[in-house]
């Protein structure tokens, strides 16, 4: 999660002691007025892009054929411009936006409302590397005979927008109709998380005929749906404004991606069901495939020292498959999570190596017993769980490093 900061924003702290602000001003006023050229590029090896500075404070640039400009990780240009960047701090987040509040009417038996995310006007360049790389988890999916269905995405306008049409009693009406695992009903839930999310999904496949709910926009031409390029692993008692506040910190710190970006997340894209479970089960079955065929792969640390997804056998699945097939992995957190991260790098960076070393694959659970066996049976025969927790291990230390 370290971010890398070009020469000119290192130099900032000292060289903004002695600036005037209207020495700034006027510093940015001419770097603006000038169009100054630079290069540009986000986090991970991103490719390096040709751009325009269009403001100094925040540093943003807008890449050539871009229609909107960004800040971005590193921005370099020719060397007697440094000292005048420096005079400006790089923005690399703006404030988180909250979460809409569930509205209080009543909905209908569906409980959701479908998404009306307005389709965001892009440069060519971008509509042709989202549709490139799209096109690459189109292809992978057809060599595993994975059903489109089952590659699809929302973005996370089209999040906020379901959470928005569900009703202000969508946990109560849920803890309500709790499951019983082997005779013990399951643990009511606190807020609105995924364990709710998939019995609101549920109820919603079942009146559209079993379809899912990626599935059912999509054949309605929503915009807000389309072939995923990022796939979720998160822990589903994970509240979903915390899955959308992290997916937004993400998108801020990956400027090279499109806003509309969609997100494989497992209640969405999964055919939920309350009567029929083995319909469900059926795509649970393929999720190893779904990972190799998005072919990136976030995965939500909450809480960051302590991240519970590596306790759930799911998620350990999800990033072995990962790494089995060379995906792309990235950890991604909330906003209060991963400040408090980067205060732990600072502060104390030896408890962020003791947590990582105490994962352990073994340990990893569901909610139902026999899924846990499964799992942790099928990544014994395909791999050892010794081997399992190196992998896992040795993602989350690149990840974070």
């Amino acid at each position: 999660m370290s971010q890398v900061l070009s020469a000119a924003t290192r130099s900032l702290d000292e060289a903004s002691e002695v600036a005037a602000p209207s020495t700034a001003q006027a510093v940015e006023s001419s770097l603006v007025s000038q169009r100054v050229r630079v290069r540009c590029k986000g986090k991970c090896g991103a490719q390096w892009r040709t751009g325009t500075v269009t403001s100094t404070n925040p540093l943003e640039v807008q890449v050539d054929d871009w229609d909107s400009a960004h800040c971005w990780d590193q921005v370099e240009a020719k060397h007697e411009l440094e000292a005048t960047l420096a005079l400006s701090r790089l923005s690399l987040s703006s404030d988180v936006q909250p979460p809409v509040a569930p509205r209080d009417s009543a909905k209908p038996d569906s409980l959701v409302g479908f998404a009306t995310q307005r389709a965001l006007p892009r440069s060519g360049g971008e509509r042709a590397e989202e549709q490139q790389t799209q096109a690459l988890v189109s292809q992978r999916a057809a060599e595993l005979n994975l059903p489109e269905r089952l590659t699809l995405g929302l973005s996370v306008d089209a999040i906020e927008s379901y959470i928005a049409a569900l009703p202000a009693d969508a946990v109560e009406q849920c803890n309500e109709n709790r499951p019983t695992i082997n005779g013990v009903r399951v643990p009511a839930n606190g807020a609105l998380n995924g364990y709710v999310n998939q019995w609101l999904v549920a109820r919603f496949s079942e009146a559209n005929g079993g379809k899912a709910y990626c599935e059912t926009l999509y054949e309605r031409g929503d915009p807000g749906v389309g072939v995923a390029t990022v796939f979720v692993s998160w822990f589903l008692e994970t509240p979903l404004a915390t899955l959308v506040d992290a997916l937004r910190q993400y998108l801020r710190l990956h400027p090279e991606l499109p806003p509309d970006t969609k997100f494989w997340v497992c209640d969405f894209v999964i055919r939920q069901s309350t009567r029929q479970l083995d319909v469900t089960m059926n795509d649970v079955k393929r999720l190893g495939e779904c990972v190799r065929a998005v072919g990136h792969t976030v995965l939500l640390m909450v809480p960051w020292d302590a991240p519970k997804p590596l306790l759930r056998a799911y998620c350990i699945k999800e990033v072995f498959h990962t790494q089995d097939s060379g995906a792309r992995f990235e950890v991604v957190m909330s906003s209060e999570q991963q400040a408090a991260f980067e205060t732990a790098l600072v502060e104390d960076f030896d408890s962020i190596a003791t947590k990582l070393s105490e994962v352990d694959v073994r340990k990893a659970e569901c909610r139902n017993p026999k899924d846990t066996e499964q799992i942790l049976g099928e990544l014994e025969e395909e791999v050892g769980l010794t081997e399992c927790n190196k992998a896992v291990f040795g993602l989350l230390r690149g990840a974070l490093a």
